[in-house]
């Protein structure tokens, strides 16, 4: 379903984020998500996006680091991502942004969760209902709509121009019909490797830059549907020093 998700999200960007943007004001200087698991490894894969085309310096943090921070910038705009809107601690967490003063926002699958509902503003990431906890479809929605947001925050602090935009849009609509051929390509690769990776007892991932957060999203996915392996991200330096660097 993802092709026709991306179109969905793309087609709808404005309104869902039109509140955002009203509030966007010259005093807000960083972005901040917050997040655990899947709603962390999105954020991880999206923020240097977001950064670029923001103009704002924008970075990721969990909510157990969130938590134990002793200086806050009330000036940032901190956005919290969870997908069912039901993450305790990251409710915790934007109430403490908001004790501070700071502008908060959530993304969530609707409207009505309970994360939405104590946020400044609401953003749904457009995913609909996923009946399987192990696919990837909140996590490639909220990649999107972060990336998006970080858009739309861009062109109204006209950190990019009408021009830029509009060709990074029509960008993103070309992502549905790659999409069946890397599908195709993927099940071809597995088919012909699958004796290898049922041999395996472990899987190790690496990316860089927006690829770590592909790379632990990947390790998270494994250990969920099989279970029975030690499966972990590492970002590409991990593996260019020490006992790795091979």
């Amino acid at each position: 379903r993802i092709p026709s998700i991306i179109e969905d999200i793309v087609a709808k960007r404005k309104d869902r984020t039109n509140e955002l943007v009203s509030k966007i004001t010259d005093k807000h200087n960083e972005i901040i998500f917050v997040g655990s698991g899947t709603s962390n490894t999105c954020s991880v894969t999206s923020y240097l996006y977001v950064e670029k085309y923001s103009g704002l310096p924008t970075s990721t943090i969990l909510p157990n680091q969130f938590m134990k921070k002793t200086v806050f910038n009330k000036n940032a705009i901190y956005i919290f991502t969870s997908q069912s809107g039901t993450s305790t601690f990251t409710q915790t967490c934007l109430k403490k942004a908001k004790e501070i003063g700071a502008l908060t926002v959530a993304i969530t699958e609707k409207e009505d969760t309970p994360l939405a509902k104590i946020a400044d503003v609401h953003v749904n990431m457009g995913c609909g209902y996923e009946e399987y906890g192990m696919r990837t479809i909140g996590y490639c929605s909220a990649i999107l709509t972060q990336m998006l947001i970080g858009l739309e925050i861009g062109l109204t602090r006209k950190a990019i121009s009408e021009t830029d935009y509009n060709a990074v849009i029509a960008d993103a609509l070309k992502i549905p019909a790659s999409h069946k051929a890397i599908c195709d390509k993927t099940l071809e690769w597995f088919d012909k490797n699958k004796e290898e990776l049922m041999d395996a007892d472990g899987f190790a991932y690496y990316g860089s830059g927006s690829l770590w957060g592909v790379a632990m999203e990947g390790a998270l996915k494994a250990l969920e549907v099989v279970k029975k392996y030690l499966c972990v991200g590492f970002e590409m330096d991990d593996g260019l020093h020490g006992p790795t660097d091979r």
